[in-house]
């Protein structure tokens, strides 16, 4: 029983490192036509993959081990998925990174006023939304190059995979974009 325990244990071992290689290896393998945005998520996809497969051998394992081998694989299952779900959510990022980026776009180019800056969690890095007040007479020209190249500063630093900046001339209207409009309506 202990050999047999000891080889089980040393080919979910491999198989962890299987998935987390062949992940890394697909994240590199890049097709901007088939994934527009990347595969940085794949490595979470992977270890939630893994955590599936630990938890269904915790269960098969029950009639050949001793009980804590399959207590401690669901303990390890439901750690990694909670841990890789709240990322994927769309987690908050942290009052110093939310800090970082409103200086940031502070000191960019021609700037009147910020109106949002929000980061949130989607896999491993953050997607960043920015909506910013440029003058009123400004040319599209001009615009647009001061939202692209904050959009090229904000994606260069290494906790950020996307960044979308969202120009306007004023900052006095409702949100655009509205996550309550979206939420199915609760019923009586």
């Amino acid at each position: 029983m202990a050999i047999a325990a000891s080889t089980l244990d040393s080919l979910l071992d491999f198989m962890a490192g299987g998935i987390l290689w062949f992940t890394h290896l697909s994240m590199k393998n890049i097709n901007m036509y088939k994934y527009p945005i990347g595969k940085l998520r794949m490595q979470p996809v992977g270890i939630i993959i893994f955590a599936a497969v630990m938890a269904t051998l915790a269960v098969l394992g029950d009639k050949f081990y001793w009980w804590i081998d399959p207590i401690g694989a669901i303990l390890l299952a439901i750690y990694t998925i909670s841990n890789w779900s709240v990322s994927l959510v769309g987690q908050s990022a942290p009052p110093e990174v939310l800090q970082k980026l409103t200086y940031l776009v502070i000191m960019h180019s021609q700037i009147k006023r910020i109106d949002t800056v929000r980061a949130y969690s989607f896999g491993v890095l953050y997607f960043v939304e920015v909506d910013i007040e440029l003058p009123e007479d400004l040319p599209l020209k001009e615009a647009h190059i001061i939202g692209e190249s904050l959009q090229i500063k904000l994606e260069k630093l290494p906790e950020v995979e996307r960044a979308f900046v969202h120009l306007d001339f004023e900052c006095e209207h409702k949100p655009e974009h509205s996550v309550l409009s979206k939420l199915p309506e609760s019923q009586p």
